[in-house]
C-alpha cells in the first residue's frame, strides 16, 4: 500500500496521505505524493487536484520517527513539493480534516485553496520544540492571515479550530457533511468558475503600524520567552515575511530553523517530547502485557489531596467515589481502581488498606498515594500484593501531570500495565519507579530542599534562593513550592523580622549547588535500580515538580554542560559549608571519569 495514494474521481485526482497515525510527512509519503501530482499534471482528464488525509488527520507534519535522522531531509522535501504545487496550472485543493499542524499545514499553506471540516485543529506549533516552521510557514501564514495574527499562531503555538481559521482568511471553505465528496465539489466549482489560482508567495502582506507592533512584540517576546532563541527567530522571521522579498524571507527562515535546530534548548525540548514515549515503554515488562479495565474508581481520603486526585478522575469522565477515611469501604466495592490518600496518620492507611482487601472485587488493584509507607509493606498486610501498587500524584493532583507508578515486590506486571495506561487516561505522564523511602520525585527534592536551608542557614534570603531558581526556569523556588501560598516562616528569623542577607552567594551558585544535589542523588537512585533509567528521572521533574523542558531535565542539563564540570563543582562546594553533602555518587564520579553521560 502506498503512502500517499492517487485516485480519480470524474475530473478530479485525489492524493489520500495514507501514513498512521497523524500521516507524518516520512519520505516514503513524500515520494508517494509527489508521484500523484505529476500523474495528476500528466492526465489531460484532470482538471483539480485534491490533497486529504486517511485516518485521525489531514497531517501532524513531520513523521517523528524520521527526527534526527538522513530521511527528514531527502529529496523530495516538504519545501520541492511544495514548489511543484505552486507550479501547478491545475488547482490544488488542501482538504483537512481532525488535525492540520506543522509540517502539514506548511504544505495546505502551499496549495491554492484550503478547505475544512468543522472542528479540525490548525497550528504551526514547532516552537514548542524550540524550532520554527521550516517549509515556508513563517513567509506564507502572515500573507494568508496577517502578521498580527500570525505571530499569535507562530510564537504562541497553540491551535486554532476550523471556525477561527475561517474568520482568519486562513480557509476558502468550511465543509458540512462529509469531506472528500465537499472536498471534489468545491474542486469542481473552482474548475467551473475558472477561479484564479491563489499563490501565498504572491501576495504582498501590509501593516499599517508595523515598526511600533514588532517593537512591542520584541520586548514582550523576550520577557515571556525567558531567554529560548526560538520564540525570538520565529518574530524576526515573521517580521521579515513583512519586510522582505519572498524569496530572501525563505532564506533567512531557512537559515534561522538550521540555527534553532543545533541549540540546546531545541535539543532540550526534543528530549522531553520523545521522553514522554520513552518512559510508557518499561524494559523489564513484555509488549502485550494486558491491562485491564477501568470503568469506575474509589479515593479513600477527602482531604486535599484526595480531593484533587478524585477530580483527576472525575476530569477524564471516569465514575469516581470520593470517601472519608472512616467511610464505607462496601460502598466502593465494585470499583476496579481504588487509591488511597489518607494525609499523615500511617496507622489509618493500613487500616485502610486492610478494609479495602476484605470488600474489594477480585481484580481490583488497590494504590497508594502516599510516600511514608513503602508499598511492600502496605501490600503485606492484603491476600492480594500482585494488585498493591503506588500510585503518586504530585500536588496539586488535578493539575500537575505526573504520576509516579511504584512497583511492591509483589506488584504484577499487569498492575503496573493497568496503571501506566490510567495515566494516559488521566491525561498524565505515568513514571515507573522502585520502592524506596519517598518513591524518585521526593527522594530527589530532599536534597534538593536541604541545599537551599544550608544556603538560608549562611544567610541568604529565601527570596533571593527562590528568585535565582525561578529566573534559571524553575517554576518556582523551594520555598515557594514547600508552602504553594508563599515562602511563609523561611522569609522570617526566629525573631519573627524580615530575614537580612548575611552572604554574598551569587545566582549562579545558588542554582548549581540546588540543581547538582539533586543530580547527585539522581545517580543513586539509577545505581540503586530504584529508578530504571536516566530519561525516567528526567520525566519526573519535568512533569511533576516544575523544571524547565528547555533545559530537558536534571540529567540532560548534566549532560549537556558535562559530567566533569558538574563533579568539578561539586568538589569545589566540598570546601565551604556542609562539605559532608558533596560526596559524589559512585555512578556519577565513573561516568565524569570516562567523560561519558547518562543518556
Amino acid at each position: 500500500m502506498s503512502a500517499a495514494e492517487y485516485s480519480v474521481h470524474g475530473r478530479v485526482g485525489v492524493i489520500t496521505l495514507n501514513n498512521p497515525p497523524v500521516n507524518g510527512l516520512g519520505h516514503a509519503l513524500r515520494i508517494d505524493l509527489l508521484a500523484g501530482l505529476e500523474r495528476a499534471a500528466a492526465d489531460a482528464g484532470i482538471e483539480a487536484v485534491v490533497l486529504i488525509g486517511a485516518g485521525n488527520a489531514f497531517s501532524g507534519g513531520a513523521d517523528i520517527r524520521e527526527f534526527d535522522t538522513p530521511k527528514i531531509r531527502m529529496s523530495p522535501t516538504v519545501q520541492e513539493i511544495i514548489r511543484r504545487i505552486e507550479a501547478f496550472t491545475k488547482p490544488v485543493i488542501a482538504a483537512i480534516h481532525k488535525v492540520a499542524m506543522g509540517g502539514g499545514l506548511e504544505l495546505a499553506l502551499g496549495c491554492h485553496f484550503r478547505i475544512a471540516l468543522r472542528g479540525a485543529r490548525i497550528a504551526l506549533p514547532e516552537v514548542t520544540l524550540g524550532l520554527l516552521p521550516g517549509a515556508g510557514g513563517t513567509q506564507r501564514l502572515p500573507r494568508a492571515i496577517g502578521p498580527r495574527a500570525a505571530l499569535e499562531m507562530i510564537v504562541g503555538g497553540k491551535p486554532v479550530e476550523t471556525e477561527k481559521a475561517a474568520q482568519m482568511g486562513l480557509l476558502d471553505s468550511v465543509i458540512v457533511g462529509e469531506l472528500l465528496a465537499g472536498a471534489i465539489a468545491f474542486a469542481c466549482e473552482v474548475v467551473g468558475e475558472r477561479r484564479a489560482l491563489k499563490r501565498l508567495r504572491d501576495l504582498t502582506p501590509k501593516m499599517d503600524d508595523a515598526a511600533s507592533f514588532f517593537a512591542e512584540a520584541r520586548g514582550r517576546v523576550a520577557q515571556e520567552s525567558r531567554g529560548q532563541p526560538a520564540p525570538m527567530k520565529c518574530l524576526a522571521c515573521v517580521e521579515a515575511a513583512l519586510t522582505l522579498p519572498f524569496d530572501e524571507g525563505l532564506t533567512l527562515e531557512h537559515r534561522c530553523a538550521e540555527e534553532l535546530e543545533r541549540t540546546v534548548e531545541s535539543r532540550a525540548l526534543r528530549h522531553a517530547f520523545f521522553g514522554e514515549r520513552a518512559v510508557a515503554r518499561i524494559p523489564d515488562i513484555p509488549e502485550g502485557t494486558q491491562a485491564r479495565e477501568i470503568r469506575k474508581a474509589a479515593v479513600i481520603g477527602a482531604g486535599a489531596i484526595g480531593s484533587g486526585v478524585a477530580k483527576a478522575f472525575s476530569n477524564a469522565g471516569i465514575p469516581v467515589t470520593l470517601l472519608e477515611i472512616d467511610g464505607d469501604c462496601g460502598s466502593v466495592a465494585d470499583a476496579d481502581f481504588v487509591i488511597e490518600a489518607v494525609s499523615g496518620d500511617l496507622d489509618a492507611r493500613k487500616t485502610a488498606f486492610e478494609k479495602l482487601d476484605r470488600v474489594m472485587k477480585s481484580g481490583a488493584i488497590l494504590a497508594t498515594n502516599s510516600t511514608a509507607l513503602e508499598v511492600s509493606r502496605i501490600a503485606a498486610l492484603t491476600r492480594r500484593p500482585r494488585d498493591v501498587i503506588g500510585a503518586h500524584f504530585t500536588f496539586p493532583a488535578d493539575a500537575t501531570r505526573l504520576i509516579e507508578i511504584v512497583r511492591g515486590a509483589k506488584t504484577s506486571n499487569e498492575a503496573v500495565a493497568t496503571a501506566m495506561r490510567l495515566a494516559r487516561s488521566l491525561g498524565k505522564v505515568g513514571v515507573v519507579s522502585g520502592a524506596c523511602d519517598g518513591f524518585i520525585g521526593s527522594r530527589l527534592l530532599e536534597p534538593y530542599m536541604r541545599q537551599a536551608l544550608f544556603m538560608l542557614e549562611e544567610g541568604v534570603p529565601a527570596q533571593d534562593i527562590d528568585r535565582a531558581l525561578q529566573e534559571w526556569g524553575m517554576a518556582m523556588g523551594p520555598f515557594a513550592l514547600s508552602d504553594l501560598a508563599g515562602a511563609g516562616e523561611y522569609l522570617r528569623d526566629a525573631a519573627g523580622q524580615p530575614r537580612v542577607a548575611r552572604s554574598k552567594i551569587g545566582e549562579h551558585e545558588i542554582v548549581e549547588r540546588c540543581i547538582f544535589a539533586l543530580v547527585n542523588e539522581a545517580a543513586r537512585l539509577l545505581e540503586e535500580g530504584v529508578a530504571l533509567r536516566a530519561i525516567d528521572i528526567d520525566m519526573i521533574f519535568l512533569t511533576g515538580y516544575g523544571f524547565p523542558s528547555y533545559r530537558g531535565g536534571p540529567l540532560f542539563h548534566a549532560d549537556t554542560i558535562g559530567l566533569e564540570n558538574v563533579v568539578a563543582a561539586m568538589k569545589n562546594f566540598r570546601k565551604g559549608h556542609h562539605g559532608e553533602c558533596w560526596e559524589v555518587a559512585p555512578l556519577l564520579a565513573r561516568l565524569a571519569s570516562d567523560k561519558k553521560t547518562f543518556h
